[in-house]
């Protein structure tokens, strides 16, 4: 909302709603889900790697500060750790054990 009233109606905008309904999904579809949380995980690292990836090749692209190098590294490290734990594999006990690719 203060980007908003701040800039007025611009993409970044958008980029900052997206992050918000995203958190606002995962609070409401998958907190208690454990099927949601794998397939979450792949997706959003997956997604985000890509977005960091992207903002490494073309930097600042479109004025947009979701690829400026502080952005690009953050989406970069949520990428990662969603991959990562996307690719963990659970024990028989239901515990977290080992990272298999």
């Amino acid at each position: 909302m203060n980007d908003y009233m701040t800039f007025g109606h611009r993409f970044e905008t958008w980029h900052k709603i997206f992050h918000v309904v995203l958190g606002a999904a995962v609070l409401h579809f998958g907190w208690d889900n454990e099927k949601f949380w794998k397939p979450f995980c792949f997706a959003n690292g997956a997604f985000f790697s890509y977005a960091a990836l992207f903002g490494a090749f073309f930097p600042g692209f479109a004025g947009l500060s979701a690829f400026g190098t502080l952005d690009t590294i953050l989406h970069g490290i949520v990428g990662v750790f969603g991959l990562v734990v996307g690719f963990w594999k659970n024990s028989k006990d239901g515990k977290i054990s080992e990272v298999k690719f």
